[in-house]
């Protein structure tokens, strides 16, 4: 329902025609309409829902047959004004999840339901089966196409937005996404090539200072936590007219009950101006104000990002140079705290080579440095607290034709994060092909093997034993798609799945709950469709 209300709404923003002059009343009044989504269902061997099968450690999977959630995204957008080569542009999309469980799965709005990892990962042990669904709004920006006189790609935007996003479809491998809100200007020709500039936000929880996951949140364990850490006092003020839940300092629980936290004191009741942070294990993590409770715990991150692309290189080969620099922007009193002040860069070379065996190749080097390095997948920004010293990371992918019938998607990539806390690595090596066979225009035959390994060392486990866990991944599909290319949407896919993993693994991301934890394989089986347009 709120996903609907939500794209109503702005479909009538949109398709209204706001704006005047005779440029906007000769154009189409409706919006553009484009989209993506997936869903199906499954089934494992032993028993129970769809498992799926992500390497502990890795940062995506082969996807192929191996995707357990219904997503969709639905994209809005109109151009409102347009005069000779320039145009504005209003564009939104809005993204939705469930974990595929029943006919109605809603987004109970009140921090009730599952969130995102529950639904990808392990829905089928934690999400609730009719809650288990999350809305996000993902873009709404406006474009000023054509800024540039004479300049048609140059383009002026604001707010939030998929900026110029990299990835590896066969994984969901979002390799150089620096995705958000934010404020750019792209494509200025420059020389001999386009550049872009970019200035956006993320933002890391409480967690960036090893307070938690939140520590706003009050509940029975937090209580103890807190007053153990802190050596706060929480007392009760519930019947004191004096409080109420808007009241500064006071803290709502579970229970509904109000509490403040007194001043902390040490052992002899003298008032302390400084606590220690302390982990499960009872040490230091940091040493903050006694009045941090006053303090915003997030933490707004800063990337500043240039990219200068299109540069030709060879016949039908173009290279793009990228350089982010990411800085945590402290408030004066994170500052006074002693919160965590973190920044570094991100270094990016990607060469692209089209007609490539009927394909195209890519080619990838990036290194980053302490808060950049933290990069992830669908993640290209600054986190505070990572404690990271370096990452590098090379990666090639693309795509070839043999014959007349068969198309190929292949990837590899290797990484490795070295820990700035611990002097510990972890090495992250990923391979995969998926050939399709074609029968004829709208039916194939699709193969994907996948196969990744993280190698972590005894400083990065924390001191325990080393680990190399290590994941296989075979699926075979009959698709139905609407076109020959391998590229062709939408597709429906019938799939058998098989995973294996060692001991070190332990069981996958996505299979808990549903695999035994002794398990080292598993088969699941299925249909899914999946389109974008």
């Amino acid at each position: 329902m709120k996903l609907r209300t939500t794209t109503a709404a702005l479909a009538a923003l949109l398709g209204s025609g706001l704006g005047t002059g005779a440029a906007l009343a000769e154009m189409n009044p409706y919006p553009d309409f484009h989209g993506y989504m997936r869903s199906g269902i499954g089934a494992t061997d032993g028993g129970g829902d769809q498992a799926c099968f992500q390497a502990n450690g890795a940062s995506s999977k082969y996807r192929l047959g191996n995707e357990c959630e219904t997503y969709l995204e639905v994209v809005l957008g109109k151009e409102l004004w347009q005069q000779d080569d320039q145009n504005f542009y209003v564009d939104t999309r809005i993204a939705y999840k469930s974990g595929q469980q029943n006919d109605w799965e809603e987004d109970p709005g009140d921090g009730t339901g599952s969130n995102s990892d529950d639904i990808s990962f392990n829905r089928a042990r934690y999400a609730h089966p009719y809650r288990d669904s999350v809305v996000s709004v993902r873009e709404a920006n406006a474009q000023f196409r054509g800024v540039i006189p004479g300049q048609e790609r140059s383009n002026l935007w604001a707010g939030k937005r998929f900026y110029q996003r990299h990835d590896i479809h066969m994984a969901d491998f979002y390799y150089w996404d620096l995705s958000g809100p934010g404020v750019g200007l792209e494509y200025w020709t420059i020389g001999p090539g386009d550049l872009s500039v970019a200035w956006v936000r993320n933002t890391d929880g409480a967690w960036a200072n090893g307070l938690g996951d939140d520590f706003w949140v009050f509940d029975e364990q937090r209580s103890l936590n807190q007053a153990a850490q802190t050596t706060r006092t929480f007392l009760d003020v519930t019947d004191n007219p004096a409080y109420d839940e808007n009241t500064p300092g006071v803290i709502k629980a579970n229970d509904g009950r109000l509490y403040v936290a007194t001043a902390p004191v040490d052992a002899d009741g003298n008032q302390l101006t400084t606590v220690d942070i302390v982990d499960s294990n009872g040490q230091v993590i940091r040493r903050v104000s006694a009045d941090y409770t006053d303090i915003r715990p997030n933490v707004a991150n800063d990337v500043i990002s240039f990219r200068y692309a299109n540069l030709n290189t060879n016949k039908d080969g173009t290279l793009e140079l990228g350089v982010e620099y990411g800085t945590a922007d402290l408030t004066n009193a994170q500052q006074s705290a002693g919160f965590n002040y973190d920044n570094g860069w991100l270094f990016t070379g990607e060469h692209t080579q089209g007609n490539w065996f009927g394909g195209f190749n890519k080619l990838i080097v990036q290194y980053a440095t302490s808060s950049m390095a933290a990069v992830g997948n669908n993640d290209t920004h600054s986190h505070t607290g990572a404690d990271l010293k370096d990452m590098f990371r090379v990666l090639d992918h693309g795509t070839v034709a043999i014959g007349d019938r068969i198309e190929m998607m292949y990837a590899t990539w290797y990484q490795v994060k070295n820990s700035d806390a611990n002097n510990g690595s972890q090495g992250w090596f990923s391979i995969g092909i998926r050939p399709i066979y074609r029968w004829s225009d709208t039916m194939n035959t699709a193969l994907e093997v996948g196969f990744d390994s993280v190698a972590q060392d005894r400083d990065w486990n924390g001191g325990l034993p080393s680990t190399d866990a290590e994941l296989l991944k075979v699926t075979l599909a009959q698709q139905f798609q609407a076109g020959p290319s391998i590229w062709a949407r939408p597709v429906i896919r019938l799939f058998v799945t098989y995973a294996d993993w060692n001991s070190d693994n332990g069981v996958p991301l996505g299979a808990g709950g549903v695999v035994n934890p002794n398990d080292t394989s598993a088969t699941t089986f299925g249909a899914q469709v999946e389109a974008w347009w």
